[in-house]
C-alpha cells in the first residue's frame, strides 16, 4: 500500500510539473512571438512613408486618365518584395479600396478588396510603439502587422498599405514555430524530469516520513504491541489520522481490559453462584431425603422443621435467580421507569415493617429518621422499593449483632435525599469505587452474596438520572445515599 501511495505521488508530481513545462513553453512562445511582432513593426514602421517620400516625388503613380500606372507600381512592388519576401504592398484609394497589388487581383465592388481605414488611421497617429494590426487582403479573417502612409496627388489621394507578415512569412514561421516549440518543449520536459528525479526522491521521502512512522506504529499494534502509539500526533503531517489512531488504540485497549475484567468477574460469579446454589440445593436434597426415608418414624414436629428448612432454601434459590434475571433486564434497558409522585417516607416505613423480623433475629435496631411527617418524591415506586430493600438487606447482612441500621430521609430544596446507614464492618477503601460493579463483592463480605444487589441499585439510579454515593470506613459502618426530585 505504501509503494502504491509513493508511486501515485510520483505520478502526480511528474504530471503537474509536465503540465507546467508545456504551459511555460506555450506562454514563452506566445510572448516571444508578440515581442518579435512588436520589434518587426517598429523596425518597418516608416517603410510605407519612405516609399511615398522617395518614389511618389519624381514618378507619377497614376496615368493621365486616372488609372494606376501598373508599369511603375509593378516594377516597384516586385523590386521591394524581391528584396524582402515577407512583405505585401497594396495601393489603396482614400476609401480603402485596393487599387493595385501584385499579390491580389482586385475586383470592382468586391467587399473583400476593401481595407478598413480605422487601423490605418490609428497607425498613422500612434505613439509609444503601440502594436496595431490590420486586415490582410489575402486572408481577411487574419489580422497582421503593417506599415501605412497617406499619399496625395493631383489625380487622387489614398494610402500605401504594406503587410509586414505576408503569407510566405506566416508559412515559414508556422513551420519553424511548430518545430521549435516541439524541440523546446521536449528539452524542457527532459530537463524538468531530470530535475524532478534529482529532488523528487528527497521530497517524497520527506513528505512520507511521518506516514512511514505511522505505518510502523500501526503494524506494531496489529502484531500485538497494544502500547504502540503515534508520538506527538498534533505535530504529525497527518494530525487528524494520527490522533484518530491513538484514540482508536486507546478504545481497543480499554475494551480489551474491560473484557478481561468481565471475564474475571464472570469466573467470580460462577464461583459465587455455584457456592450459593450448591449450599441450599444440598440442604434441600439432604432434608428431602431424610423426610422421605424416615417419614413413618419422624415426629411431626421435626417434619415441619425440615419442611421449613426446605422452603427457606427454596426461597433463597428463587431470590438469587430473580436477582440475576432482574439485573439482566435492567442492563439491557428492558425495564423503563414509570415515574409518579408518592410519599417516600411512607414507602420507607413499609419497608421497615417488612424487615423488622429479619433485623430482630440479629438483635439489630432498625429505625426510620425523617425530617418531617410526609416527604414526597417523583420516581418509579416499584424500582425505588427494590433499591431501598437491596440497600437495607446489605446493611442488615453486614452489621454485627446488636448493631443499628437507619433509613434517613431529608428534604433538601426541591429534592429529597434517601440514605441507608449502618454501623457494621464497613468496606475497604480500595474496593469502594468498584463495589457497584456487577458480581463485585468486598473481601470483608467473606463470600456472602453474589455482588448483584448493589449493581441492581446502580442500574435503577441510572434509569432515574441520579447516582448512588457511598461513604464507608473500616469497622465504622457504611452510608449509601441518593437524591430524587420531590
Amino acid at each position: 500500500m505504501k509503494k502504491k501511495f509513493v508511486l501515485k505521488l510520483w505520478l502526480i508530481i511528474i504530471g503537474l510539473v509536465g503540465l507546467m513545462a508545456v504551459a511555460y513553453a506555450a506562454i514563452t512562445t506566445h510572448f516571444q512571438r508578440s515581442l518579435q511582432t512588436q520589434v518587426q513593426q517598429e523596425l518597418h514602421a516608416t517603410l510605407a512613408q519612405d516609399l511615398v517620400d522617395e518614389k511618389f516625388k519624381d514618378d507619377v503613380p497614376f496615368n493621365a486618365d486616372g488609372s494606376v500606372n501598373k508599369a511603375f507600381f509593378g516594377d516597384l512592388m516586385h523590386n521591394m518584395m524581391a528584396i524582402n519576401r515577407t512583405i505585401e504592398i497594396y495601393l489603396l484609394d482614400e476609401s480603402g479600396r485596393i487599387l493595385y497589388s501584385v499579390v491580389l487581383d482586385p475586383k470592382e465592388n468586391d467587399a473583400a478588396q476593401l481595407v478598413p481605414l480605422e487601423p490605418i488611421q490609428q497607425f498613422i497617429n500612434r505613439e509609444n510603439g503601440e502594436v496595431i494590426k490590420g486586415v490582410d487582403p489575402t486572408d481577411p479573417g487574419n489580422k497582421k502587422i503593417f506599415s501605412a502612409a497617406p499619399y496625395s496627388t493631383d489625380l487622387g489621394d489614398g494610402y500605401v498599405y504594406i503587410i509586414l507578415e505576408g503569407n510566405k512569412l506566416a508559412s515559414v514561421n508556422a513551420s519553424i514555430l511548430d518545430t521549435e516549440l516541439a524541440t523546446f518543449t521536449l528539452w524542457l520536459l527532459v530537463i524538468t524530469s531530470l530535475f524532478i528525479m534529482a529532488i523528487g526522491l528527497g521530497a517524497v521521502t520527506l513528505v512520507t516520513r511521518n506516514l512511514r512512522r505511522m505505518t510502523a506504529v500501526i503494524t506494531d499494534f496489529r502484531d500485538g504491541d497494544l502500547q504502540a502509539r503515534i508520538l506527538n500526533p498534533s505535530e504529525s503531517d497527518f494530525p487528524v489520522y494520527a490522533q484518530a489512531f491513538n484514540e482508536m488504540a486507546n478504545t481497543i485497549t480499554s475494551n480489551l481490559e474491560e473484557l478481561k475484567g468481565v471475564d474475571e468477574l464472570r469466573r467470580n460469579l460462577i464461583a459465587n453462584v455455584s457456592h450459593d446454589l450448591r449450599t441450599p440445593l444440598a440442604i434441600i436434597r439432604g432434608y428431602a431425603e431424610t423426610v422421605k426415608d424416615s417419614l413413618q418414624d419422624l415426629p411431626l414436629e421435626k417434619q415441619h422443621k425440615y419442611l421449613s428448612i426446605i422452603e427457606s432454601n427454596s426461597q433463597k434459590l428463587t431470590g438469587l435467580v430473580e436477582q440475576l434475571f432482574e439485573y439482566s433486564k435492567l442492563e439491557a434497558r428492558q425495564i423503563q421507569p414509570h415515574k409518579e409522585h408518592f410519599s417516600i417516607s411512607d414507602l420507607a416505613q413499609d419497608i421497615i415493617v417488612k424487615y423488622e423480623l429479619l433485623a430482630k433475629e440479629k438483635s439489630i435496631d432498625l429505625k426510620l429518621n425523617k425530617a418531617q411527617e410526609n416527604i414526597m418524591a417523583h420516581a418509579d415506586v416499584a424500582l425505588m422499593e427494590r433499591a431501598i430493600e437491596n440497600l437495607l438487606q446489605n446493611a442488615i447482612k453486614y452489621t454485627q449483632e446488636h448493631g443499628e441500621v437507619v433509613i434517613d430521609i431529608q428534604q433538601i430544596g426541591t429534592d429529597c435525599k434517601v440514605s441507608v446507614i449502618d454501623n457494621g464492618a464497613g468496606i475497604e477503601e480500595e474496593f469502594q469505587k468498584s463495589i457497584f460493579a456487577r458480581f463485585q463483592t468486598a473481601p470483608s463480605s467473606r463470600g456472602q452474596g453474589t455482588g448483584i444487589g448493589l449493581a441492581i441499585v446502580q442500574k435503577i439510579m441510572e434509569l432515574h438520572d441520579t447516582t448512588i454515593e457511598l461513604v464507608s470506613r473500616k469497622q465504622q459502618g457504611s452510608t449509601f445515599s441518593f437524591m430524587l426530585p420531590a
